[in-house]
């Protein structure tokens, strides 16, 4: 089978997990809210935003399994997808029980008066907190097992093992209300097993699936974690300075506007995050082809996979972000009724910040696979930063809460974009003129005229449901359409085409 047509089954799986997980989390959220009262379920999320700032360092290596498994299976080369594998288990377990046992010696800091806990429910949270890093441990400890079956493009049985996942979630949720225990306390104990028979589906699955899944000392090559660790600390780096200034950007509107700004920085991010979800999964069934034609040395296919990619996951994103971009103000008001101040612009500019990053993320993969990351992490490191003390200089000179988008935008997608184009050039050779003439100006062309004619029917008709219904459907079809005839090949048309008969096909069986 084809790559073109694994990429597209393994899509196919990874919208179907993320349908069915969306729609869980929404019940078991509702459930879970209503059945710990708003108190507890604001406890368990505040310990677990504690714990979860720790999952960047845990990213770095993540990046660097599939990296380095998709590189070697593309040389054929087992005995080093072996050592990859091995090396990956033992770094993660090192992080794992690092992390652990830095945030068993914090939690008499973090118990001891800097949380703000109800006295009546500390031995809770601290029972709740020691269960979380369980869970934490476990899951940390299964990522060998995801990159292995992403590097496998084997993105069927991942998404049946998270559909599992989140029914297993819906089924506890139900089970809550009747604990004979704290149920806050039977919460944790039931995600933690839930993480535990995940891990343990998962590892009985790739030993008996994939030969590079075996563990011996004889292939824990030192080479290989020398490389790895070096490859993982570079993008650790880039990981953590845009970890610093996605928080830090926060901080310094709250120091300049106050927490009502922050509220519809929060609002514009989980719009951002939720819509990004219908992008995601095709970069993530991508990601392991690129990584792959690096191993075979066939960098022509990458760069076809990457540029198809491109401007498919682009049309994706701008089938959704668009309507929303024009009827934000009245989508916004349905939803939340009372919308904090700030928070249509926040929306608006963050899901076209957004839509641009579509435009890089495959080539930033790409430069990944590569492997010369160095230089890269260290200029995209730098732009980071200083996003951040751009952002207050703007602030200090009086400059209005929305300018935090435009230098974010600047620093992070147009420089930061053009250092990725540029290692696309020093690396594969694949030229800016090129991108520009077969990407950048036929995408960027598209959304100005869907967004031009949402914004003509938006000055035709008043604000109602039905104008909101017109929106979608129309923008719908200017949007397919114009990607048709403006963005696609006759290669990439041909290749929708033959897929769409393929299935027209099965159907009719």
């Amino acid at each position: 089978m084809g790559s073109s047509s694994n990429i597209i089954k393994n899509t196919a799986y990874l919208y179907v997990k993320m349908f069915i997980s969306m729609f869980v989390a929404l019940f078991t959220t509702r459930i879970f809210l209503n059945v710990l009262g708003a108190s507890d379920y604001g406890l368990y999320s505040l310990i677990a935003s504690v714990i979860a700032f720790f999952g960047f360092l845990q990213d770095s290596l993540v990046i660097a399994t599939l990296r380095f498994l998709c590189f070697f299976k593309g040389q054929g080369e087992i005995e080093k997808q072996k050592a990859v594998f091995n090396v990956s288990t033992l770094l993660h377990v090192f992080i794992a029980f690092f992390v652990a046992l830095s945030l068993l010696f914090a939690s008499n800091f973090l118990f001891d008066g800097f949380l703000n806990i109800e006295s009546s429910r500390l031995g809770v949270a601290k029972h709740v907190y020691f269960l979380m890093i369980v869970t934490f441990v476990f899951s940390v400890v299964s990522i060998p097992y995801d990159s292995l079956l992403n590097a496998n493009e084997n993105m069927r049985f991942y998404s049946i093992v998270g559909i599992v996942e989140s029914l297993l979630r819906l089924v506890l949720s139900f089970l809550i209300s009747c604990s004979p225990i704290d149920k806050l306390i039977f919460y944790a104990y039931g995600l933690a097993l839930i993480t535990i028979l995940s891990l343990l589906v998962k590892r009985v699955y790739c030993h008996k699936s994939y030969a590079e899944c075996s563990y011996s000392l004889k292939f824990i090559d030192k080479k290989i974690i020398k490389q790895m660790v070096s490859y993982g600390g570079w993008n650790f780096l880039t990981a953590f300075t845009f970890l610093l200034s996605s928080n830090a950007s926060g901080l310094v509107l709250n120091r300049f506007f106050g927490t009502i700004v922050n509220a519809a920085q929060g609002v514009a991010t989980h719009v951002n995050g939720t819509m990004m979800q219908f992008s995601s999964n095709l970069l993530k069934a991508v990601n392991p082809v690129l990584n792959k034609s690096v191993g075979e040395k066939n960098e022509g296919k990458m760069i076809q996979f990457a540029v198809s990619g491109t401007k498919l996951s682009f049309v994706i994103f701008l089938l959704m972000c668009v309507p929303f971009i024009v009827e934000a103000k009245y989508v916004l008001t349905l939803w939340l009724k009372n919308v904090p101040q700030w928070t249509v612009i926040f929306c608006c500019l963050q899901l076209v910040r957004s839509l641009i990053n579509q435009l890089l993320a495959l080539f930033v993969n790409c430069v990944y696979a590569s492997g010369k990351i160095k230089k890269y992490c260290i200029i995209k490191s730098c732009f980071n930063v200083l996003s951040i003390v751009a952002m207050y200089l703007c602030f200090s000179f009086g400059g209005a809460p929305y300018l935090s988008y435009i230098v974010l935008f600047v620093f992070i997608e147009v420089f930061g974009g053009g250092t990725i184009m540029f290692f696309m050039s020093e690396n594969f050779g694949y030229s800016l003129v090129s991108y520009i003439k077969k990407i950048l100006v036929p995408c960027i062309s598209v959304f100005v005229i869907s967004i031009c004619v949402g914004y003509l029917i938006n000055s035709l008709m008043n604000e109602s449901l039905l104008r909101l219904f017109f929106v979608v459907a129309v923008e719908l079809i200017v949007i397919i359409g114009l990607s048709w005839l403006v963005i696609f090949d006759e290669k990439e048309k041909s290749k929708v085409i033959s897929f769409y008969e393929k299935i027209n096909g099965w159907l009719k069986k």
